[in-house]
Parts: structure tokens; C-alpha cells; sequence
């Protein structure tokens, strides 16, 4: 609507310019309507053009024909009127196919100008991918000439700018003669269709190392045979897929492991448990006291002592793993736990049929060690030589120095250990199939502890055999003891043979009397309570020098118990002795922050148990 408005306006305006020229300058009558015509058709295009014609027509015929203010109708007039109406309508159309002619050079204009600006940025962005990206592109011809490459691909393979630049870099050189059948099928599409699909590849990098990689290319030119390839560094995932593979088969074996050691772990409780209930079935049918009695009491203590030594070793072995083990060090002689240790176990030796040899050092071996743990690891290896030696064979204990340690050394002349079972034997719950029949038995336990606490004292343990049959050797290796402090020398003997005044106090009245009859017979005087309240009773009452207390006692347990006999001044000097079938380090320190002096865990080895009141009276007399 504007434009047509514009046209009548613009056809006004030259009559009116025309009116004021035409008594000055005499200006033909129709002159300035074709300039308007003109300029509106050549801006607002034909329809406006042609409406300004005959605005302009009538306007001119009115105003500057004769006779002027009216229509002229004389032929002249008519005449000039119908000159400029073909006139002024050949001026809109060609001024109008001009402005056509040139609203459509300015659309492809402008459609070049966003096709450079669009084909810049694209440019902008492969640059970019080149330049910048985390991906190698390189260009090449078919008969393998690399003819440019970004610096990610020249990182990634070790090549330098200058060895492009030479003509050095071969591409066919860089692809492993070796093509499996995707990179065949790869290499074949790229031949026909000009186009590679992305597959895994390995690339020789320029120091011959290889890289595993993701490949894809694409044909730019075939008249040249040049293309291009994007590649894709994947060493990372490869390892990541390595490692996921090694963990997986690592949970297989510990599956496998966890089967096979609870397999073992039900043979070897079931074996003692089978003695153990065979042995009272024959001791309710046998006169007590008699032969036959005591050697089935035998069997049932050495039986014992079996089940004992295994839920030690599991114990054991689950705090080590978890840093749970809290050691007890002191100043000790290696010599003397080594001679102790292995006196101890002189008669498992014997009964095997094996020879047991001793050599330790002319001086004192000096460690600042747990001497209970130190043993516990020596009774293993001891424990292991014996199970593992046929009878008549022999077994050598040694004792050295190497460097700052002491170095145990234990070998035998038994079954030997296979080459590919050696890197494992230190490892829990594993098993090495040392014997045909498997009458050693085991539950893998021992070793594996060994190395847990010869660790947490800083040493370790190592193992050789020259084959099955062949024998085996430990070497155990423990730090020296580099301090200047004075050992503290203990009496020896039994510390508890002193005639002390002591009061169990335990619900289980069997085990209370059974620990009664162990200490009467040591010359104690003794008194029992079988609950809680009455063992604070007795205890004011008998004023004892040494309380044995049951913690899971009924009603007022041995927490309490130890509370209040520490709040009573009486009996604040008392020696205060923990009774408990839980012997995690949690129970040990709650004993301790309740009051008791030790924490013994159940079933008690009495000589231990007197050692280590022993231990307590000669530090308190210091």
C-alpha cells in the first residue's frame, strides 16, 4: 500500500514542479512525469510505475494541455496524452525489469557472501580439529607418502616436522604387514567406495613401538589418489581393558581360592572334632585314671591343641590383613627364642620321624621384638618342616647376621615346592599340592602369616626349592636391635608357683572347676564365683591377690565387675585378669579402659598365662 501511495505522491509532485517551471522555462508538459515514472517504477516496482502513468496522464492533460483547467479533448491533446501513456509505459517496464535485474544480483550476492562466510567457518573449524584437536589427521597419497599431518598425529607416532617435510614419513611403513579380516574388509571399502569405517588398527611408531589405535579414512581426490585419515589414540583404554581383565581373573581366582579353602577348612575341623567325639564316647565306657584313659585324654588334647593352632592362625591372619595386629615389642635374645621354640616342638619332630637340628649363634642376637609373635613365626616354619618332611629326613634350624638383621634360616630335606607354585605359596588361603594324597593336610594359613608379622616387624620371609623332591629352604629375616637399652632379665622358672591368693570367677562351672583343680595343684589357695555379684562379694570378702574374671558373665558382666573392684580401695592393688573367648584388639582395649591388667583369650594356656603375670610383677617391681 505504501509504495502505490508513494507513486500518486510522486506523480503530484511533478505536476506541481512542473506548474511552477512551466511559466518560467516553458518545459514541455509530460517531461517531468517521465522522471517520476522513471524513479517510481525503477523503486516501487511495475505495479506502482504503471499507477504513476496514469496519475501523471491525467494530471498533465488537466493542467498543461489547452485548454488548461480541463480535459483536453482536441487531437492534439489526445494525441500527447496517448504518447506519454505508451511512453511512460515502456519506462516502467524497463525500469522495473532493471530493478528485478538487480534485487536478484543482490540476493546472489549475498548468498555468495554467506556461502564465503559459512565455507571460512567451516574452514575455521577444521583447522581447529587439525590444529588443536585430540585427534591425528594426516593426508597421504595410495602409494603411502604422507603429505601433511597435524602435530597431534606426529606426537602421538614420534615423528618431527622435519622428517614430514623430508619425505621421510612412509604410511604403508606405519601399518603392520599383518591385516586380520576387518582390516581387510576396512581396506577393501576404502579401495572401492573411497571410504574407510572406523576399526582398530595398530601403528609402528617411528621407534618401532606399537599403538594400538582407531582408523578411519576417506578418499578427497581419486584423479590424484590422495586422502585423508583420522586417528585415534586408544593405549589408555587398552590398559584399562588389561587391567579390567587382570582384576576379573583375580576375582575368579579368589573365588576359586575362597571354594577350595573352605573345602579344607571343613576337612581340617571335622578331622579333630571326629577324634575329639570318638575319644569321649570311649572315655564314658573306660574306668577313669586308667591306661586306656590316658592315652585317650592324649588324643583329645593333642586334638585340641589342632583346633586351638587353627582358629589362632585364622584369627591371626585377619588382623594382620587388616593392620590389626598391634605388637607388643621388647628387648630379646634370638638365640634363646630359637632354642625355646624349638624344644617345644622337639616332640612333633620326633613322633614324624624326622631329625631336627639346631645351630645358633656364639653371641646374643639382640631384636626389639613381640617374643611371642617372633615365636609364633618360627613355631610355623618349624610346624611346616615337620608336616613336609618324610620320615627320615632331616631338618636344620639356623641362625645368622646378614647386613642390620638377624637371618633364620629353616631348611629340610621334605616334598620340595614346584617352580610355578613358589610365587604363590606366601599368599592366604592358598594351597600347594605338595603330596600326592594330600595327607599333610593344611589350610595354607601358617605361611601367610608368617610374612604378615615378619612385615609388621619390618623384615620378610623368602622361600627356595630347586624342584618337587628337591627339599625346601626359608629365610627369615628380622632388623637387629641397634638401641644402647639394658635387657630386663626375668627369674627364670614358673612365675606362678608363688602360693598367691587368686578368685575365679566364671558362669561356666566345669571350666571354673577345672581352672580350680589346675591352680590348687600349684600350691594356690583358690575361690570360685559363677556370676558377677557374688565375685564382687567374694572379692571384699577374701581380699585375693589375683582375680581370673569371665567378661560374658550373667547380669553384671566382667566389665563391671573390673569397675567396681577398681573403685573399692581395698582392692585397687589386686592383679586383675581378663577371661574371654573374644580376643580382637576392640575387647583387648575395652579390658584395659574397664581395668583389667591382661586380656587372655580362651581356651588359657596356663604357663603362658603364669609367664605373663610374671612379666607384670617384675615390671610393677621396677
Amino acid at each position: 500500500m505504501l509504495r502505490y501511495v508513494s507513486a500518486l505522491t510522486a506523480a503530484v509532485v511533478a505536476a506541481l514542479v512542473q506548474y511552477a517551471l512551466l511559466s518560467e522555462l516553458g518545459i514541455a508538459p509530460f517531461v517531468l512525469f517521465y522522471v517520476a515514472v522513471a524513479l517510481c517504477a525503477g523503486l516501487a516496482g511495475r505495479g506502482p510505475g504503471l499507477l504513476c502513468v496514469l496519475a501523471s496522464a491525467l494530471l498533465g492533460n488537466w493542467f498543461f494541455l489547452r485548454p488548461h483547467g480541463s480535459w483536453g479533448r482536441s487531437p492534439a491533446a489526445l494525441a500527447a496524452m496517448a504518447l506519454f501513456l505508451l511512453g511512460g509505459t515502456l519506462i516502467v517496464l524497463a525500469c522495473s525489469s532493471f530493478r528485478v535485474s538487480l534485487l536478484r544480483m543482490e540476493s546472489t550476492v549475498r548468498e555468495l557472501d554467506e556461502e564465503a562466510a559459512e565455507r571460512r567457518r567451516a574452514e575455521a573449524r577444521l583447522r581447529g580439529i587439525y590444529e588443536l584437536g585430540v585427534t591425528g589427521v594426516l593426508y597421504f597419497t595410495v602409494d603411502g607418502r604422507v603429505l601433511n599431518a597435524n602435530d597431534k598425529f606426529l606426537s602421538m607416532t614420534g615423528y618431527t616436522r622435519e622428517d614430514l617435510e623430508s619425505g621421510s614419513v612412509d604410511w604403508i611403513r606405519m601399518t603392520p604387514a599383518e591385516w586380520d579380516a576387518v582390516d581387510e574388509r576396512a581396506l577393501s571399502d576404502f579401495q572401492t567406495r573411497g571410504i574407510s569405517p572406523p576399526f582398530e588398527k595398530e601403528l609402528i611408531r617411528k621407534d618401532g613401538s606399537r599403538m594400538p589405535v582407531i582408523f578411519g579414512g576417506a578418499m578427497l581426490d581419486a584423479q590424484r589418489a590422495e586422502g585423508i585419515a583420522f586417528i585415534v589414540d586408544i593405549s589408555e583404554q587398552k590398559l584399562a581393558e588389561r587391567a579390567l581383565n587382570e582384576s576379573r581373573e583375580a576375582l575368579r581366582l579368589s573365588d576359586q581360592h575362597k571354594s577350595e579353602f573352605l573345602g579344607a577348612l571343613s576337612h581340617e575341623v571335622r578331622n579333630p572334632l571326629a577324634a575329639i567325639r570318638t575319644g569321649l564316647w570311649v572315655l564314658g565306657r573306660t574306668e577313669p585314671g586308667g591306661e586306656r584313659a590316658q592315652r585317650v585324654m592324649a588324643v583329645i588334647e593333642r586334638q585340641t591343641e589342632q583346633l586351638t593352632r587353627l582358629t589362632d592362625d585364622l584369627l591371626d591372619l585377619t588382623r594382620v590383613s587388616r593392620g590389626k595386629i598391634r605388637l607388643r615389642p621388647e628387648p630379646l635374645d634370638l638365640n634363646e627364642v630359637v632354642l625355646s621354640t624349638a624344644e617345644d616342638h622337639r616332640e612333633m619332630f620326633e613322633d614324624s620321624g624326622v631329625e631336627l637340628q639346631v645351630v645358633t649363634e656364639v653371641r646374643p642376637v639382640r631384636l626389639f621384638a613381640d617374643p611371642t609373635r617372633v615365636k609364633q613365626m618360627i613355631g610355623n616354619l618349624l610346624h611346616n618342616a615337620a608336616k613336609f618332611t618324610p620320615r627320615g629326613g632331616k631338618a636344620v634350624v639356623s641362625l645368622g647376621r646378614a647386613d642390620r638383621d638377624a637371618v633364620l634360616m629353616v631348611r629340610d630335606t621334605g616334598v620340595g615346592i614346584s617352580a610355578e607354585a613358589l610365587p604363590h605359596l606366601f599368599e592366604p588361603f592358598v594351597q600347594c599340592e605338595r603330596t600326592v594324597d594330600r595327607s599333610a593336610g593344611g589350610l595354607g594359613l601358617g605361611l601367610a602369616l608368617v610374612k604378615g608379622l615378619a612385615e609388621q616387624h619390618g623384615g620378610g620371609i623368602s622361600v627356595h626349592s630347586d624342584g618337587v623332591g628337591q627339599g625346601t629352604t626359608f629365610v627369615l629375616r628380622l632388623p637387629l636391635d641397634r638401641r644402647r637399652v639394658p635387657r630386663v632379665s626375668l627369674v627364670p622358672g614358673a612365675p606362678g608357683r608363688i602360693g598367691r591368693r587368686v578368685l575365679i570367677i566364671e558362669d561356666n562351672k566345669d571350666g571354673a572347676e577345672m581352672m580350680r583343680e589346675a591352680l590348687e595343684m600349684e600350691d594356690h589357695l583358690v575361690q570360685v564365683a559363677h556370676d558377677g555379684t557374688e565375685g564382687i562379694e567374694k572379692a571384699r570378702s577374701f581380699q585375693p591377690d589375683l582375680i581370673l574374671c569371665d567378661i560374658g558373665l550373667p547380669g553384671v558382666d566382667g566389665y563391671q565387675v573390673a569397675r567396681a573392684i577398681r573403685a573399692d580401695g581395698a582392692l585397687r592393688s589386686v592383679r586383675l585378669i581378663a577371661l574371654s573367648g573374644y580376643g580382637q584388639p576392640a575387647d583387648v582395649e575395652r579390658s584395659r579402659e574397664a581395668g583389667f591388667d591382661l586380656h587372655v583369650t580362651k581356651p588359657v594356656d596356663l604357663e603362658d598365662l603364669g609367664a605373663r603375670i610374671g612379666r607384670l610383677d617384675a615390671a610393677a617391681a621396677e
